[in-house]
């Protein structure tokens, strides 16, 4: 029953290149005539469907009466039937569209296509429904959406953004400055110009749901679905969306060739993060003889490096080169308590490299995890 459930949602997938997730979804909420349009799920499904896929099967299946203008009604009576049946019921049999996208299934030219890439939407009226826009993220918030929705996790991992009072920034001088103890924060700049640098975030104005993403006027200004994987894009349309962080690559190329010691001491450098190692120590509570040794490539565990690498404020790419170069993995899919601290450093490091250390040990405290990086000075 299973494999046929599934190869039903799996054909009505190829026939509209429509979202596998929201599809599952809408499917496993069992949805009913009454519920089937809540919290504008449905919309967001039709608004996923692949256009031209959709026409192309459509144009099959009703060869005759066919019309461009009825393209929306078609998709809006398939999904409707196939979902108010629960999955079991497809109106349209096997017909030569599904055998020639399943040709080309088979030799990989579907699969991964450039035309299946997300390429951004463009927010109607009617997509604007109920919703609202904000640019302002708890961190709470920050930490769900980051899990759930692949276009915000995409666009967080580049490193292009910083989490910074409760906004993410463009990562760019810009709009980011760093005070004497090389702790990141907005400038005037960017506070009076929010379009221009933040994310904004499209959700719902009862539930706080998010359903879109726009990027700031300074990149590609597009918006997404929350749930669109940019991550399937090469690194040139990455780069045509402005997703490529120049400070990281910057600081990449300092370290370049360099062993741990000499990478943290030139990253530390008051051209790059502006720390020094009297800063480092009184921010992390690292000791002299600590410091010392990292500075000789010493005694270089998890705990330790982590603690520097937050210290300094540098991106999750960045640290992750440290961390490579002291021989250290963090692999979040090892079982049991092991996992478990790797998942809270993974999350650290990505999201919020930027905040006050400070902050960092009491979030880590309040969790019982503060034995994961060192406690600083009261």
């Amino acid at each position: 029953m299973k494999g046929a459930e599934n190869s039903r949602i799996k054909r009505v997938i190829l026939r509209l290149g429509c979202s596998e997730q929201l599809l599952r979804e809408l499917l496993t909420r069992k949805v009913t005539k009454e519920t089937i349009e809540a919290h504008g799920k449905l919309d967001e499904l039709k608004a996923s469907v692949n256009r031209d896929r959709a026409m192309e099967f459509f144009k099959v299946t009703h060869p005759k009466s066919f019309r461009e203008s009825r393209l929306a009604m078609h998709i809006d009576d398939y999904l409707r039937t196939f979902l108010l049946s629960g999955g079991t019921n497809d109106p349209y049999p096997e017909n030569e569209f599904d055998r020639k996208y399943k040709t080309k299934s088979q030799k990989n030219t579907v699969v991964g296509d450039r035309n299946d890439k997300p390429t951004g939407i463009v927010l109607t009226d009617e997509n604007m429904a109920g919703k609202t826009v904000t640019t302002t993220i708890k961190k709470a918030s920050f930490r769900e959406w980051y899990s759930k929705s692949k276009a915000l996790a995409c666009m967080v991992d580049t490193d292009c953004f910083v989490y910074v009072d409760n906004k993410l920034c463009v990562c760019d001088k810009k709009y980011l400055e760093r005070d004497d103890t090389g702790k990141l924060c907005l400038t005037q700049y960017a506070r009076k110009h929010e379009d221009e640098c933040f994310l904004q975030f499209v959700i719902d104005k009862q539930t706080g749901t998010l359903h879109y993403i726009t990027l700031p006027s300074s990149m590609a200004c597009k918006s997404f679905n929350y749930y669109d994987e940019l991550s399937a894009l090469s690194d040139d349309e990455k780069l045509s969306l402005g997703l490529i962080s120049e400070i990281a690559k910057e600081m990449l190329s300092a370290i370049n060739g360099l062993e741990f010691g000499d990478a943290l001491a030139t990253l530390m450098d008051k051209k790059i993060c502006n720390v020094t190692f009297r800063t480092l120590k009184s921010t992390t509570g690292l000791d002299n003889t600590t410091v010392s040794n990292m500075k000789k490539g010493v005694n270089l565990t998890k705990s330790n490096v982590v603690s520097a690498c937050l210290g300094i404020h540098v991106p999750y790419r960045v640290s992750k080169q440290l961390l490579q170069l002291a021989e250290i993995t963090i692999d979040v899919t090892l079982p049991g308590k092991k996992g478990e601290e790797n998942g809270v450093y993974s999350e650290i490091l990505h999201l919020y490299w930027a905040q006050d250390y400070s902050d960092t040990y009491d979030e880590l405290s309040g969790n019982n995890y503060e034995y994961l990086i060192h406690k600083p000075p009261i």
